[in-house]
């Protein structure tokens, strides 16, 4: 997974916009017509890479085939930050999608990352997609509107009462995970939900 995309573009309040993934190939062109032949939407919201691929849903994905840019090509952001950060990024652990239909929504998936990356249902009804290096997608049946649920963060060991008050400093709120008691869940000054995961050793 390459990165996740948090903004309030055209108005909206700020929420997780898409989620990106790269491709070992991709070919749009190709990728469109096995979609197509599965029966499944096949339209992206834009022409030429930039283009999204919304699933049954609406929820957006973004493809790249590396080298892809600022994906690959990360630097330090600009932005003004008084002092050093509390933890220490690895890489994106998951993203969890909230969907209207999971039978429907397995069918997309299913075709979109392969049938073998599925995983059974966790104890919490969900499905996984493990995707290379780690990362993952997951589904969840929903009652209310489709979304983008959270993410969670990969990162190196870190002081956890620390962290959780400084959170609270900045405007966080906390969150029970007693389905999780090793991650960090919060909602950030946006409402945004955050997983953070320490890194294993393996």
């Amino acid at each position: 997974m390459g990165y996740i995309a948090i903004g309030a573009a055209q108005g909206r309040t700020p929420a997780i916009g898409h989620y990106c993934v790269l491709a070992k190939v991709y070919a749009r062109d190709a990728f469109a017509a096995a979609l197509k032949s599965a029966g499944l939407a096949a339209q992206p919201t834009a022409p030429g890479p930039i283009g999204m691929w919304p699933d049954p849903d609406g929820l957006e994905l973004q493809l790249f085939q590396p080298p892809a840019g600022l994906v690959t090509a990360a630097v330090k952001s600009p932005l003004p930050i008084g002092g050093e950060g509390l933890v220490t990024p690895l890489g994106v652990d998951h993203v969890l999608l909230q969907v209207s239909n999971l039978e429907r929504s397995l069918a997309y998936y299913r075709a979109l990352y392969d049938a073998q990356a599925e995983r059974p249902r966790d104890v919490n009804g969900r499905v996984w997609f493990q995707l290379e290096r780690g990362t993952r997608v997951g589904l969840e049946q929903t009652q209310g509107g489709a979304r983008i649920a959270h993410y969670a963060i990969r990162v190196a060991p870190f002081d956890r009462q620390t962290l959780t008050d400084r959170l609270r400093e900045l405007g966080g709120r906390m969150l029970p995970a007693p389905d999780e008691p090793d991650v960090v869940r919060f909602a950030d000054d946006n409402g945004i939900i955050v997983e953070l995961r320490v890194a294993s050793a393996s």
